[in-house]
């Protein structure tokens, strides 16, 4: 695989002025998981999406874990114990999953710094757990 990481750069750089400042973009670790391109990305003030513990384990060594986001629609308890002891984002899927994020809350994960992420009828809620 190839990359021109000035035509990279150039993209990033559309990407960003498209959007809020405060907003943060993502790329996709299973398409590219080599570290050298993840952190050409965080870098350039982009962060991560991982869809396994594995990928979240990829991201982290090249970016710090707020820039971090775990979407998958399978989080095993693994996952979801070290999205919450990385303090990475968390996009939750379903009731099931929130009330296992829940309970792992109230047993051990007290002091955790993960985020995640509630949509209800269109609208997000971003809450610090």
């Amino acid at each position: 695989m190839v990359l021109d990481m000035d035509v990279l750069k150039n993209q990033i750089d559309s990407l960003k002025n498209a959007f809020p400042e405060s907003t943060l973009h993502t790329f996709a670790v299973k398409a590219n998981p080599i570290s050298k391109v993840l952190s050409f990305f965080d870098s350039n003030g982009m962060g991560c999406e991982a869809a396994s513990s594995g990928e979240m384990i990829q991201a982290l060594k090249s970016m710090e874990s707020k820039k971090v986001v775990i979407d998958s629609p399978a989080k095993s308890l693994n996952d979801l114990k070290l999205c919450l002891e990385n303090g990475v984002f968390l996009n939750v899927d379903n009731f099931q999953e929130l009330d296992r994020i829940e309970k792992l809350l109230e047993e051990n994960y007290n002091n955790s710094k993960s985020y995640y992420e509630i949509k209800e009828n269109e609208e997000e809620e971003h809450k610090p757990t």
